[in-house]
């Protein structure tokens, strides 16, 4: 991660950055530092000293949090649609599936996205989608060609962008414009 912060005082030659008690680094005047890699995973503390050769000053302790794992799912499964269903453009379906486990320290519980395949890529639904409602009202419509064995997926993120798929049985959707 890169760790910002603003100093505006004139007199100052150097800022040096502290990652969880390790040594002080030198950042020059930049007022960024990039934390070199790798990081465990979980929380980790920052702080800044800025040093003009005859004072120091430190900042505040800072905290940010290194994810890299993606949520998990546990047992989650689309229970509609089945497999071999035709969903017609112009009619409401009702996709569904079970949320049994899925977990993630840092879930985002209301950034979870569903979509479609249309053989080459996604067309999203919806993208604000909490990930326990467990169904979700889809007027189809704007379905520019006829998709069969397609498939819906359930993205779900966590705070830090990971994601976690699921995908539904192949199904059919059928353009009717």
């Amino acid at each position: 991660p890169t760790l910002v912060w603003s100093g505006d005082d004139p007199s100052v030659t150097n800022f040096a950055v502290v990652v969880d008690d390790g040594a002080a680094v030198s950042a020059g005047l930049a007022q960024q530092f990039t934390v070199p890699a790798p990081l465990a995973e979980g929380t980790h503390e920052w702080f800044v000293i800025a040093g003009n050769g005859a004072a120091v000053a430190t900042s505040a302790v800072r905290t940010f949090t290194v994810d890299t794992v993606p949520p998990s799912l546990g047992t989650a499964a689309f229970t509609t649609p089945s497999s071999g269903e035709v969903w017609l453009e112009g009619t409401t379906r009702d996709p569904a599936w079970t949320s049994a486990g899925i977990s993630d320290a840092h879930l985002d519980t209301n950034a979870t996205e569903l979509s479609y395949h249309t053989g080459s890529e996604y067309q999203t639904i919806a993208s604000t989608i909490n990930c326990f409602a467990g169904t979700w009202p889809w007027f189809v419509s704007g379905i520019p060609q006829t998709y069969s064995n397609t498939h819906l997926r359930l993205a779900v993120r966590d705070t830090a962008g990971n994601t976690a798929s699921i995908f539904s049985p192949l199904f059919t959707l059928v353009d009717q414009g």
